[in-house]
């Protein structure tokens, strides 16, 4: 269910364009064998939108979401994405480092759980195993399309994303909290500090995790 409540911050501008920076070094030159397809690309991008408008958005935040488009670009250095105004580029070849496209993206069968850290790690030999999750990388574009910084305590929201790490949402209800957080300390309290939601959880089986 949606719930009726402001959205955290206005949507990302061209002015003020939002980044995920590759957390490693970029390598060169581009590896041709990891470059997502037109195909491969809309498949994620679309699972990505529909996993952000199950979570506790706003109506305004789900009108954004009908309207974002999304494209590769070479991106400059070690920026894997940018989100500028209501479109999300995506780097061509991840800094180099070659995607992880997830041809079954509702499973995280490739990965393994990271609790510590709220983060899927890539299984050895596995496919994701020394890449950069395009899936991730989406969804934090799209975070940035509806308000949401990487000062905000969600992982799948942090400002840099190493090679086989998956970050995710722990739960519906957390990130509802964590938005009711900061709708009530502004105004509840007019203050504008963040608010810490708890996204402390265990899993005995990470495909039982909504990322």
């Amino acid at each position: 269910p949606v719930n009726e409540m402001m959205p955290r911050a206005p949507p990302a501008t061209e002015e003020a364009a939002d980044y995920l920076i590759y957390n490693g070094q970029s390598t060169s030159p581009i590896n041709s064998g990891n470059i997502p397809s037109t195909e491969q690309l809309q498949s994620l991008f679309q699972h990505a939108i529909q996993l952000w408008s199950e979570t506790a958005l706003t109506q305004q935040q789900l009108a954004v979401l009908n309207t974002l488009t999304v494209q590769l670009e070479s991106l400059p250095d070690n920026v894997l994405g940018e989100a500028r105004a209501n479109t999300i580029l995506i780097d061509i070849d991840a800094a180099g480092n070659g995607w992880f496209i997830d041809t079954s993206p509702e499973d995280n069968h490739e990965f393994t759980l990271d609790t510590d850290h709220g983060l899927l790690m890539a299984t050895q030999d596995s496919e994701a195993q020394g890449r950069v999750d395009l899936l991730t990388t989406l969804l934090h574009e799209i975070g940035h399309t509806i308000g949401y910084g990487h000062e905000d305590d969600l992982a799948v929201m942090a400002s840099t994303l190493s090679a086989g790490e998956r970050a995710l949402f722990t739960n519906v209800d957390d990130l509802a909290a964590a938005q009711q957080g900061y709708i009530n300390s502004h105004l509840v309290s007019g203050s504008a500090d963040s608010q810490v939601a708890d996204f402390s959880f265990a899993a005995d089986d990470a495909r039982d995790i909504i990322i």
